[in-house]
């Protein structure tokens, strides 16, 4: 199994709202009655009423949180088992972020946000852990890869001799695809359609595969192509 570890940043206020979000909902999970927005800011250590308010509004909204007065509980839908570890095919969409499927708990799928996809590519087989509840469902990480997807690619070449690399044609699909082995392809230019197979699988979220050149197609359009 390949560990998959690492994390890349977003934006810092974004970042912010979702670790809060991620936090108000674990502490009402764990709750056993309903706690005043003051109550919940102690417990978390938080010092930006604004900025919990704004959270406690929208989980509300999204009918994950029951206000009871000025006071909050999770809703009963939202009762969830997290830290719960599931095996699933990871979907990945053109934005960045991708789901799991779960068998196990009720066929939903688990969302993932990009910062938690690390080396994980579309098609992959993962282990994750369920982490939360967000306004997207049941929410994950991926704790390791447990097998790869297929290593063949077909996409555009870009670059030069020395520099190639392949753009996928399926966006899922995290590229470019740098191409460290064109043995036989020198002639091949660029825009033209061509098949990898991925020699390096990456480890984390901000590195792309590697690729050998395994075969050129021709121009895109042309009868064979």
């Amino acid at each position: 199994m390949v560990p998959c570890p690492a994390k890349a940043t977003m934006p810092k206020s974004r970042a912010r709202t979702h670790h809060l979000t991620r936090a108000v909902l674990e502490l009402l999970g764990d709750a056993r009655r309903p706690m005043h927005p003051a109550e919940i800011a102690d417990e978390l250590e938080i010092h930006d009423a604004h900025a919990l308010n704004t959270v406690l509004d929208a989980l509300t909204y999204d009918g994950l949180l029951m206000q009871q007065g000025r006071r909050y509980r999770l809703a009963a839908t939202s009762r969830i088992a997290r830290n719960q570890e599931v095996e699933g095919r990871l979907h990945m969409n053109q934005r960045g972020f991708g789901f799991v499927k779960l068998p196990s708990i009720d066929d939903d799928d688990l969302y993932v946000a990009p910062e938690a996809i690390g080396g994980a590519l579309h098609g992959d087989r993962v282990m994750a852990r369920v982490i939360g509840q967000s306004s997207r469902g049941r929410e994950g990480e991926i704790l390791e890869i447990v097998e790869r997807r297929s290593p063949r690619v077909v996409g555009l070449l870009r670059g030069r001799p020395g520099g190639r690399y392949l753009v996928p044609d399926d966006g899922r699909i995290r590229g470019p695809i740098d191409i460290d082995v064109e043995e036989g392809f020198e002639d091949a230019e660029a825009g033209q359609a061509a098949v990898v197979d991925i020699i390096r699988f990456p480890r984390e979220l901000r590195e792309n595969p590697l690729g050998k050149l395994v075969a050129v197609l021709g121009a895109p359009g042309e009868p064979d192509v």
